[in-house]
């Protein structure tokens, strides 16, 4: 039996999803999509890769001129640009596309790229990290955030013989209908893995963030106590 493309999974998955916008919170960030804004700041032009319902490109359309989302699912990728033109935002554009298959936009186009559970979902790390540097621009940030492996609830998990799914619960199998096992999770990080993938790509770790629901106590130290890593970097390459 043929394997059915990823993007196909996605569209099952998030078939019934509803878009509506809602207003981020400024505050220290309790989730992914808050700490991607918190740490996007402002430019001409923002990629988020794995965009979802747009919400976190929508808080962004006062802080750059474009806004750019690409998105594995052609289902979500038409919800979003449809409820955005129904709230009458222009400026942003989601596109169906693979990130590690490339997009069709030029070299150095973005000053800033941000994406938040995703990276541990790609088939191709290398493909998908070649194609990140090549469209973020010489001293472009790039913001990434991903399951922590190394959190203390994962090492307890660990040490009692269990798979600490990062996803689903019961070891990876508690998933939706549809979804993929782990919720479709291939790679597993810590902050020191993820900074060497950023090094290997010529971005330069400058920042190390934890968050979650007992704010800046996830960030006294961010590698045992917050459930995501989260490493702001600088594209280093000439």
């Amino acid at each position: 039996m043929a394997i059915k493309p990823l993007s196909k999974s996605y569209d099952r998955t998030y078939v019934r999803q509803q878009v509506r916008f809602s207003d981020i919170p400024k505050s220290f960030p309790t989730a992914r999509n808050h700490a991607l804004f918190k740490l996007a700041g402002s430019g001409q032009r923002v990629l988020e890769i794995g965009p979802g319902d747009a919400n976190v490109l929508y808080n962004l359309r006062n802080s750059f001129e474009e806004l750019y989302g690409v998105e594995i699912s052609q289902g979500r990728a038409t919800k979003a640009n449809e409820a955005l033109a129904a709230n009458n935002v222009s400026n942003i554009t989601v596109i169906a596309g693979n990130i590690e298959s490339g997009i069709d936009l030029p070299d150095n186009f973005f000053d800033v790229i941000i994406w938040a559970d995703v990276v541990e979902h790609v088939v191709d790390l290398w493909a998908t990290m070649a194609e990140v540097s090549r469209l973020l621009k010489p001293g472009g940030k790039l913001v990434t955030c991903t399951p922590n492996i190394a959190s203390w609830r994962y090492r307890l998990t660990l040490l009692f013989g269990k798979f600490p799914g990062t996803s689903a619960r019961n070891e990876g199998f508690a998933v939706r209908e549809g979804e993929l096992y782990d919720g479709g999770h291939l790679h597993y990080f810590t902050f020191s893995s993820l900074e060497k993938l950023y090094r290997k790509y010529n971005v330069k770790p400058v920042k190390r963030m934890g968050f979650g629901k007992l704010g800046k106590l996830h960030n006294l130290y961010p590698p045992l106590l917050s459930g995501a890593v989260c490493i702001v970097g600088i594209n280093s390459k000439l």
